[in-house]
Order: C-alpha cells, then structure tokens, then sequence
C-alpha cells in the first residue's frame, strides 16, 4: 500500500546505500529467525522521529530482503502509550490471512488494537501468524545503527542452547536473590512460575517475539518481591526510555513499589500516577511483575529498552503486567528497568551464564 511512497522517502533521506548494505541480517532473520517459505509478510512501520530514523530504516532491509515473498507495507504516525493504531494498519492486519507473518519496525508503540483486542502477541497466536517486535527505536540517532545491526548478527544457534538451559533453572526454582556492586539486593518469589524465552527461533504458527533477542524472563508471583533494585542502565518510563548517568533506586515491598529516588524518579513516579488513574485496578499498577536476564553477547547499551534488555550482563524487573505470559498480574503498564553487573541465586546456587 505504501511502497512507493516509501521508496520516495527513501530517496529523499539518502539512506538507500545504509539499507542495501545491512539487507543480508534480514534475510537470514526471514529465512531462519521466521523459516519464512510461500507466506505473506505485513510489515507495520514509521518514518521516524525527527532525525531518529532508525525504524524505518529497518522496514527498508526487511524490503530489500523479503526475495519473492509477498509483502504489503503500512506506515503510520509514531503512536504513544494512549494512541490506537492507525485504522489502516488494524484493517491489513484484520485481512491478513490466517497463518502468514507481521512485522513491527516501530519508533515507540504499535498502539491500542482496538476491535482486534488488547495484545498483539495474543492477536498473531490465535491468527497463527510468525511475528516479530522490533519496538522504541525513536530514542537512537542513527550513529547507533551499527550498534542495533550488530545484535542482530548474532549466533542465534549458541543463543537459543543458553536459554534454555536458564530457562529450565528459572522453572525449577522457588527464590531468586540478586545482588551487584551498585547496591540491588532483592528477593523474588518465582515457585510455580514458568519462564519464557526470547531467543531468535520463531518458525512455528503463533510464534513471535522481539528482534533483536536474547533473553530469559520469568513472572514474579504476586507481593513476593522485596528490597532495593539498583537501576544504573537505562530507566523504562511513559515516554520512552531513560539512559541514566546516575542510579535510580526502587524500594520495593511486599511486591510493591513503595518508594523512588534518583536520576528519572519522577519519571517513573509521573507514569505510575497516571496509569493508576486510568486503570481499572490502580492497585496493580506498582506490583512488580517480571525479572529477566540478558543473554545477547552481541547486543550494547544504547538506550532502547528492547535492546538493553538483552546485553549479556544485564539484568532487568519490570513494574505492572504479567498476565500475558503466565502471572498473577493483569494492568496496563510494563515497565522494565535494566541494570549491569548482576549477580544471581536461584534457591542459593549462583547462577552461571
């Protein structure tokens, strides 16, 4: 639908030589991330904000890589928390049939569903399409392209046999104690909880994730998380992501964030305020939901959650929801907050990635 326009704003930012040099990531994302054969590829992007161009960019490898597969190309506004998806793109998605792919190459947010419901995960599982997220990229210039392309080019192979074997220890366990340098020192409840994995490998009808990938996440079981969280990587909050120069520290009790100082406290404080105001259950709001490992060892902190997330050496604790991917916890928010250098105990054993 948008391709030659596309194709024009291509010409007119000058990055044709940026995109047909990084296009060959791509393929090997559609051909072995996807296992992409005969489907039909939607791909959702936009232009950037300002000169943070870096999504679209990615829509334009993913064009250049796509080989015979068909695939229509929808470009919308850059959408914030509150904003629905523009009606264009939640009609391509409505008509796309069952058992194809979608593609999210996104300055912030996909935006709100509407008719299609609340998740777009749970959306291409009950469709049965592949699907990747490629999210928050509006907060880089485009010197971090380089970075975003080499987490990419990573070994997905290495990456997925490392997941597992933390995922299968993270199931098994009751208690996570963590600690680093800087000053986190929490306990997390996970008995019963069962973790996901973010690693690459989404060839199978309902299978999706992020791209780039690498990591390991679990639901924290409600109000069982207490102590301080340290955060010195990068802050998650409504408008994008924060890289902090100094800490933000998070006091938590019985599950709940009960207290926030430092670099992007208000921030964070200002989120949770208006999410309890617009939720229906202000009361989950501040539960701590999630506790994640990054695994990417080609991934860098840049200042993008999504890719923060993964750097090998980090770890993160997000705020509000956990209800999609097996918690206790159903709210509107998730906020994760990445911090480096962790050390981890699961039931005692120090954890060893």
């Amino acid at each position: 639908m948008h391709k030659e326009q596309f194709k024009k704003w291509v010409k007119e930012r000058k990055v044709k030589d940026l995109i047909e040099k990084n296009a060959r990531y791509f393929e090997f994302i559609l051909n072995n991330c996807l296992g992409i054969s005969k489907e039909e590829i939607l791909i959702v992007g936009d232009y950037g904000d300002g000169e943070n161009i870096i999504a679209p960019i990615l829509v334009g490898c993913y064009l250049k890589a796509r080989g015979k597969c068909k695939v229509n190309l929808i470009m919308q506004g850059v959408k914030s928390k509150n904003q629905q998806a523009d009606w264009k793109v939640l009609e391509a998605m409505d008509k796309l049939p069952e058992g194809n792919v979608i593609i999210l190459c996104l300055s912030n947010m996909l935006g709100k569903l509407g008719h299609l419901g609340k998740s777009y995960r749970k959306f291409c599982r009950l469709r049965k399409h592949k699907f990747t997220s490629t999210t928050g990229m509006g907060s880089l210039d485009l010197d971090k392209l380089k970075m975003v392309i080499k987490s990419l080019n990573t070994n997905y192979v290495s990456l997925r046999k490392k997941g597992m074997v933390v995922k299968k220890i993270l199931d098994e366990g009751k208690e996570i104690k963590v600690k680093t340098k800087a000053g986190t020192d929490l306990v997390l409840g996970i008995e019963g909880m069962k973790a996901m994995t973010s690693i690459g490998i989404y060839n199978e009808p309902g299978l999706g994730g992020n791209i780039p990938t690498g990591e390991v996440f679990t639901p924290v079981k409600i109000r069982q998380a207490d102590g301080l969280l340290v955060v010195d990587v990068s802050v998650r909050h409504k408008e994008g992501t924060l890289l902090v120069k100094g800490p933000l520290k998070i006091t938590i009790k019985e599950g709940r964030v009960v207290g926030l100082e430092g670099e992007g406290a208000e921030l964070v404080e200002q989120t949770l305020v208006e999410a309890e105001e617009r939720a229906q259950f202000p009361e989950r709001v501040r539960l701590i939901g999630e506790f994640g490992i990054g695994l990417n060892p080609d991934a860098e902190i840049v200042g993008s959650t999504i890719i923060d997330e993964k750097v090998l050496g980090t770890a993160h604790v997000a705020i509000g929801s956990n209800y999609w991917y097996g918690g206790q916890i159903k709210t509107i928010i998730h906020l994760d907050q990445v911090f480096k250098d962790p050390e981890i105990f699961i039931d005692g054993k120090k954890l060893k990635i």
